[in-house]
């Protein structure tokens, strides 16, 4: 099965509650980067221990930077 490239733009409440729990319970997603400017987010994404392989503080650099599906 192919795995479906993730990347996230916005690191916030809903991303957090929400569309990240859906790709982490998705056997055919991985989640390859997120991107949020604001630190505090970015760190509570660390803590859960989510398995993003990078992360940004500018989502253009992310959409420059990486293979997403």
């Amino acid at each position: 099965m192919k795995k479906h490239r993730v990347g996230v733009i916005g690191a916030g409440a809903i991303a957090q509650g929400c569309h990240i729990h859906g790709y982490v319970s998705a056997r055919n997603c991985k989640l390859v980067a997120v991107a949020d400017p604001e630190k505090k987010y970015m760190q509570s994404i660390d803590e859960k221990s989510w398995n993003f392989e990078r992360r940004y503080d500018d989502y253009k650099k992310m959409l420059g930077n990486e293979q997403i599906d």
